[in-house]
């Protein structure tokens, strides 16, 4: 990525007081390492899997999905598996053969961290990660979460750049130029308000 764009992308964060680390390649790796020990202790647990599957909508191959259809992520929708495995990404379908393809190298990481792990710190993070994601996708980037690692206490603590030290790492992101992913479905306006009158 562009240095002005990285610049870009902190100050967004910073917008919102918080702090966008984008990794050289020593963080990155040990940010990727923790995310695979995490992906790796979560797919062992079968009940988080039956609630990560509970997420997806399964649709017949080559059709589009019907209107009204119910809530959830279509299987089409989601990204491939890195073919070499450096990339931990979760298969969050779970069963049947996997898409794959070659990512790069090393993914371009980010972390987003607040100063504390409060309410106001996680709303503060979402602000930021808001207007992150926004001027990303403005410049023409794709980003995606690396969720895992802020799943699990252990793993989670251990984010926190040993020397920098700041804060409490709320997301990690993997940013770059890829294509686009494919679009899903939203409710309907009429799905989610209500009339005031009372006629709905």
């Amino acid at each position: 990525m562009p240095e002005a764009v990285i610049g870009e992308l902190i100050g967004a964060a910073a917008d919102e007081d918080a702090v966008l680390d984008v990794l050289e390649e020593s963080g990155a790796r040990r940010v990727l390492a923790l995310t695979a020990e995490a992906e790796a202790r979560i797919a062992g647990d079968a009940a988080r899997r039956a609630e990560t599957g509970g997420w997806l909508r399964a649709e017949p191959a080559g059709r589009a999905p019907a209107s009204g259809a119910a809530d959830g992520i279509p299987e089409r929708a989601l990204g491939p598996q890195d073919h070499e495995a450096r990339v931990p990404v979760r298969n969050f379908a779970g069963r049947g053969p996997v898409h794959t393809q070659r990512f790069e190298a090393l993914p371009q990481v980010a972390t987003l961290a607040t100063r504390g792990d409060t309410a106001a710190d996680w709303l503060r993070a979402g602000q930021a990660l808001e207007r992150v994601w926004l001027v990303a996708t403005a410049r023409g980037l794709r980003v995606s979460v690396l969720h895992q690692a802020v799943e699990l206490p252990d793993t989670r603590r251990r984010l926190c750049d040993p020397d920098s030290g700041f804060g409490t790492v709320q997301v990690v992101l993997r940013v770059g130029y890829g294509p686009p992913g494919a679009a899903t479905p939203r409710r309907s306006v009429d799905d989610l308000l209500r009339d005031p009158a009372g006629d709905r």
